[in-house]
């Protein structure tokens, strides 16, 4: 309209994966290359440590998760203004063997800590408009994904089946 173009010659494309980089990998091989415990179910955040992302959150889930599984361990990729408040939450919850941040990696880096993982998360505070590389990047892998359902997230999981939704974004949920 500011413009005075035509709004039917135009169309939304959504934002998507690079599947030449993001594609499933054989997780024994990434886990190996990584150097992580075969042993282990890993959930994995990847992106910006960002306040709206409630990394917080996801850590004092943790704690419950290692009673019903006792070989979890959570991995997160990425760095940003939060890192700092995330460790402290490690810190002070006793799970520094239970959780590894990695800190940012290179681009064609990231496919291979999302195929060692089990679970891919997707964790956001309430933010309108979200349309998030890491949940496509996430399918791109074949990955499932446990994410909250914020700004059209039912839509997407809904359209692809690809994971499970939780309507809270208490640890608890």
């Amino acid at each position: 309209e500011e413009y005075n173009l035509k709004p039917d010659h135009f169309f939304a494309v959504s934002n998507g994966a690079n599947q030449d980089i993001f594609h499933p990998m054989d997780q024994k091989m990434c886990r190996e290359r990584l150097q992580l415990d075969d042993g282990k179910t890993y959930l994995i955040f990847i992106g910006s440590l960002k306040k709206w992302h409630g990394l917080q959150q996801i850590v004092l889930a943790m704690p419950e998760l290692i009673k019903k599984f006792p070989n979890i361990h959570l991995m997160i990729v990425g760095e940003g203004e939060q890192r700092a408040a995330v460790e402290k939450v490690v810190a002070d919850n006793h799970l520094n063997e239970r959780v590894t941040l990695f800190g940012e990696k290179a681009f064609e880096e990231v496919p291979y800590y999302i195929n060692a993982a089990d679970i891919c998360l997707g964790s956001f505070i309430d933010k309108p408009g979200i349309s998030p590389l890491k949940i496509y990047d996430y399918m791109a892998c074949e990955k499932p994904i446990v994410s909250n359902a914020v700004g059209g997230m039912e839509d997407l999981f809904q359209a692809h089946k690809v994971g499970l939704l939780v309507e809270s974004q208490e640890p608890e949920a």
